[in-house]
């Protein structure tokens, strides 16, 4: 029988049909590397437009688990509301041709709800018609996520990481995907936008057979505060519609951006600045990263350009991938806030056992290098990327906790 809590303990559970959640249904795990529902025995749905596993609901939670399998043209998880949290989807594989086979989100498609602290990763197909190998976003939000290694071998398709056509995508690392094409038609080898808006994100180490692709294809969607470095192209922008603002594009094998039409101001790039655009973007041959190389893109020097030029301020992105507030009248350019301060965080994970929501969590006392008496230190606390007010230095005690995964930040 289907209860409104399902807690599934250390193992496999393999699924023979379709799962839809009814209103008010969750499903928890005990963490992505101990809980794995298994597709592989799928027969159906078939169509490119289904889900193995649906969440309609806003109360619906599949959380602290790993989906994997399917051979099937849909998504492993198609949600329209609900909310997706520390869920692995890994390993489909899918092949198609033709107009008819046009596959959105091999890994998730998310049409609303929320679905954050998700890695979505190992997505194969050689389909001509898939858009979004790891995830299409058509609403919805996803954040604090990793999208990596989703490649395709014979395809033209848009977004080998993320297609993006409306919602949000925010602090999440793109990287690794779009490897392994035998085709020059693919379109963003990590994200492709038509809209919405990609902000505070790592688009790196993304590769295709065609140098004009773009890690990051725009046509018209808005990017901003992002870091796009390492990849075959930085930056392609097509469309009046499109925004880019704000990022770094840097040491991609194509240097700088292209940009036919649309908004590009505020960014920090090497090669050359596209024509017409020059003014209000700035030319650089070295941003301070701290260790690109083994992808720590946060600023490491205040002389850096991204902070002596400074960004664009925008209320609506008042910090960045690490949650650290942004200045509000001279922010820093990319995903990272210029700051001597770097953010605690760890994971903990409530077992199976403890089936109440009273559970409570208590840290040790913080140490902070150079500080003697930590009570007098001013701490924001985030459990599950969500602000607890009232939690200090000293003993921080966290209550209320669910069966699950959860992540502290301070």
């Amino acid at each position: 029988g289907r209860t409104a809590l399902i807690a599934l303990g250390e193992g496999t559970f393999p699924l023979s049909e379709q799962l839809v959640l009814a209103a008010g249904e969750k499903i928890t795990g005990e963490g992505a590397e101990k809980t794995t529902i298994d597709l592989s025995l799928l027969t159906a749905p078939t169509g490119v437009d289904k889900g193995c596993v649906v969440m309609d609901y806003d109360d619906n939670l599949l959380g602290a688990l790993r989906v994997s399998g399917k051979t099937l043209p849909g998504s492993q998880i198609r949600m329209s509301k609900g909310l997706l949290d520390n869920v692995h989807s890994i390993n489909s594989r899918y092949s198609g041709s033709g107009s008819g086979n046009n596959a959105q989100g091999l890994g998730l498609y998310i049409s609303g709800g929320i679905a954050q602290s998700c890695v979505v990763s190992n997505h194969y197909s050689n389909s001509m018609q898939v858009h979004g190998f790891g995830v299409y976003v058509a609403g919805g939000t996803l954040e604090d996520s990793t999208v990596a290694g989703n490649r395709f071998y014979d395809g033209r398709s848009r977004g080998h990481g993320i297609c993006l056509t409306s919602g949000v995508v925010r602090r999440c690392k793109i990287y690794d995907n779009g490897k392994g094409s035998l085709l020059a038609s693919d379109k963003g080898n990590g994200v492709y936008l038509s809209g919405g808006t990609l902000e505070n994100c790592l688009v790196y180490d993304n590769a295709g057979l065609d140098a004009t692709a773009g890690a990051v294809r725009n046509e018209g969607g808005e990017v901003r505060y992002c870091t796009i470095y390492g990849n075959t192209l930085g930056l392609r922008q097509l469309e009046a519609g499109s925004v880019a603002i704000n990022n770094i594009i840097f040491g991609n094998a194509n240097k700088g951006a292209t940009v036919d039409a649309g908004t590009f101001a505020h960014n920090l790039l090497d090669g050359s600045v596209p024509a017409g655009y020059e003014a209000n973007n700035w030319i650089t041959d070295n941003p301070m990263f701290v260790d690109a190389v083994n992808g720590d893109f946060h600023i490491g020097n205040g002389l850096s350009p991204a902070v002596a030029r400074g960004a664009e301020p925008l209320a609506e992105v008042p910090d960045d991938f690490d949650r650290v507030v942004r200045s509000e009248t001279k922010p820093t350019i990319g995903a990272y806030e210029y700051s001597q301060i770097v953010p605690f965080s760890v994971q903990i994970s409530i077992p199976r056992s403890r089936w109440g929501f009273g559970d409570t969590v208590v840290l040790e006392d913080l140490q902070v290098n150079g500080v003697t008496d930590i009570s007098k230190l001013s701490v924001t606390w985030y459990v599950d990327n969500v602000i607890v007010p009232g939690v200090g230095c000293v003993k921080p005690t966290f209550s209320g906790l669910a069966v699950g995964l959860h992540s502290f930040r301070v």
